[in-house]
């Protein structure tokens, strides 16, 4: 175990820093290796998963800037339909 994490720390401290972090977060193949698997796998063989994949990904970004804004909105009309009152603040006491 000791001489894992001497290896480990000797790598992040040497030039391999890039390197160790691209194995880390991507695995043995690295990014490139990923971004050519996908490339393989989808693109070259004209699929509309990447389409899918791009649509996706723009709606929950999308949907994550508006969440709290949506929430914010509702609130208020909830308070409107309903007649709740909010609650007071220091101006207001």
């Amino acid at each position: 175990m000791a001489d894992k994490m001497a290896r480990v720390m000797s790598t992040v401290r040497g030039e391999n820093v890039f390197s160790f972090i691209n194995q880390r977060l991507f695995g043995a193949r690295g990014f490139k290796g990923l971004a050519q698997a996908y490339y393989d796998k989808y693109v070259a063989t004209n699929t509309l998963m990447p389409l899918v994949h791009y649509a996706s990904y723009a709606f929950l970004f999308g949907y994550a800037l508006e969440h709290s804004h949506l929430k914010h909105v509702r609130k208020h009309e909830q308070e409107e339909v309903f007649h709740i009152p909010s609650m007071p603040t220091e101006a207001d006491v």
